[in-house]
């Protein structure tokens, strides 16, 4: 087989992998968009779980490194925190060593919503791996092959992608 013969067909492999990608975040957008219960008597969107989670995971982290951390921008994050705030979730508390500062921090009522979280994400997980498995043999060195093309796609900076016009040029 000759180089452009195998370019071909990684390339054909990687345009059905992104198609397949494409419509699993069309998938993960719908699921995004309905808002449930996290183990309090409102509901909340799995964004708001997710900011939760990266609080509960790593306490004391600034507004600044969780935005960074969750691959969102420092005024997205700002909203959706004022938002936490708002429904009793997630407290600023101004830093010891430096009162300029501001340390996140989850409230009773965002660890239940925190831990809820948590054992929801495992079942689910768990669920899905088992349906995965009876539908193809998935192995280890299958997953880890996926996390690594997944983490090299989140590495690459989208931004910085050569942009197309309308006539189809980069």
């Amino acid at each position: 087989m000759s180089i452009e013969q195998e370019f071909a067909l990684v390339e054909q492999e990687f345009t059905s992998f992104m198609e397949y990608l494409n419509t699993n975040m069309r998938i993960s957008q719908s699921y995004h968009s309905t808002p449930r219960y996290y183990g309090i008597d409102e509901e909340l969107y799995i964004s708001e779980a997710h900011v939760i989670q990266a609080i509960g995971d790593n306490p004391d982290q600034s507004l600044f490194e969780l935005a960074a951390e969750t691959h969102r921008t420092k005024s997205a994050m700002s909203m959706m925190i004022r938002k936490l705030e708002k429904k009793g979730l997630v407290s600023k508390i101004r830093t010891e060593e430096d009162n300029r500062k501001v340390a996140l921090t989850l409230t009773e009522k965002g660890q239940i919503v925190y831990d809820y979280h948590q054992a929801l994400d495992e079942i689910n997980y768990r669920a899905i791996f088992e349906k995965m498995c009876r539908i193809e043999e998935i192995s280890l060195k299958d997953l880890e092959i996926a996390n690594k093309v997944l983490k090299s796609l989140i590495e690459i900076p989208c931004r910085k992608l050569l942009p197309i016009d309308k006539d189809g040029e980069k």
